[in-house]
């Protein structure tokens, strides 16, 4: 049987030449040393060491907290931080990324030892456990690393600095994010449960369409939002875990990227600015649940539906190109989850408001609405308690 393997992450070369002569004597195989938490990340990938020994302070855009996250993200590889002083910012920041321990310079070989060996004996039995679950347990699916990794990162790097929350990351963190990703293919009609524990994580919808949604009591369905290209879920949950049975189902194939929890809680520590403009995010998500709901406070089925209609519209309508018509891409068993009916029922209050022409139906599984600003004026109409026509 090999020896463990330990990577050796140091910038005083005198101190990184003791410590590997240190995991010699102790009957493991030292890798490195290197210096820098991107070189750190590089070997971690090439060589899949079984600890790495960091130092929290390191030169460069990766310090030594970055590049713990991001091998364990990406390769999940415990971490035994080594540190001389750091300041109190820095250590809370290591704690996000719950390492395998800690050793002070400079180090007694003995503490050295112990922290290296309970370190490993920890990891092998989070493997043994993990070996128990069955295969699909991980509902983050699997994680996308090595060649295919490199092969979608620059896709994944344009269209993450295209988003609105990373738009001030610089060129280096936008690299580090997508060394830590991950991705997941969703079919339609897949479900992804949120978990709510320490495990939580945000995702991104690349493409496709998200639903989310939640169960009521009685085991209805109601679908609360959708969730489109470049929106992000489960936030809240992985700031703080939350009850409640919220699952989100992909509505028709759809590519997500998971940030794990452990590097997206490091972005918001070092960039109090992304903080804000996920607020102001979750305000505008917030503003729109709210119109969604409003359609729930009317007891007639086609005034639930036009609410609906006004509110999706600038979301997922899209205007046909050969005469500007506004259409939906909406099912109608959606429609049904928006406003907590059937879809018989929906079928019934469409062909009513067919009929005076404030939607359009056709074979296509869209719905048309001709004159928006009509829609809109009987919206008003019904909040001040006047009958739709007919």
């Amino acid at each position: 049987m090999s020896a463990p393997k330990v990577l050796v992450v140091e910038d005083e070369s005198l101190v990184a030449l003791d410590i590997c002569k240190s995991i010699k004597r102790f009957g493991y195989e030292p890798l490195g040393p290197v210096a820098t938490g991107e070189q750190a990340i590089e070997m971690a990938k090439s060589e899949r060491p079984d600890l790495v020994l960091m130092d929290i302070v390191l030169a460069g855009a990766a310090d030594g907290v970055s590049a713990a996250a991001q091998i364990a993200d990406a390769l999940d590889i415990p971490t035994v931080f080594l540190t001389a002083h750091a300041d109190v910012s820095t250590l809370e920041r290591a704690k996000l990324t719950q390492p395998a321990g800690y050793v002070l310079k400079p180090f007694d070989e003995s503490q050295l030892r112990v922290t290296i060996e309970m370190a490993l004996h920890r990891r092998d039995h989070a493997r043994e456990q993990l070996a128990k679950l069955p295969a699909h347990a991980n509902g983050n699916g699997k994680r996308v690393i090595g060649k295919v990794e490199g092969d979608q990162r620059p896709q994944w790097k344009e269209f993450l600095s295209s988003l609105y929350f990373f738009a001030e990351l610089e060129e280096s963190e936008l690299d580090l994010l997508c060394n830590a990703i991950s991705l997941k293919v969703l079919r339609q009609g897949e479900t992804l449960p949120l978990l709510n524990d320490s495990e939580a994580s945000p995702f991104i919808v690349r493409n496709g369409r998200i639903a989310m949604i939640q169960n009521s009591p009685v085991g209805k369905e109601l679908i609360v939002e959708f969730v489109q290209p470049g929106d992000i879920f489960g936030l809240i949950s992985a700031i703080e875990p939350v009850r409640g049975p919220l699952s989100a189902r992909a509505v028709k194939q759809t590519e997500i990227l998971m940030i794990p929890k452990r590097t997206f809680l490091l972005l918001m520590e070092s960039h109090p600015r992304l903080v804000l403009r996920f607020a102001e995010y979750i305000s505008g998500r917030l503003r729109d649940a709210q119109q969604l709901a409003r359609a729930l406070a009317y007891e007639d089925v086609p005034a639930r539906v036009l609410f609906v209609l006004d509110a999706l519209s600038s979301q997922l309508g899209f205007r046909e190109p050969s005469n500007g018509l506004l259409r939906l891409d909406l099912s109608r068993q959606d429609l049904a989850r928006l406003t907590g009916t059937s879809p018989e029922t929906i079928v019934r209050a469409l062909k009513a408001l067919e009929r005076v022409g404030l939607v359009g139906l056709d074979q296509r599984k869209t719905i048309a609405i001709p004159d928006p600003d009509r829609l809109k004026a009987h919206c008003r109409s019904a909040e001040q308690g006047i009958a739709l026509p007919g």
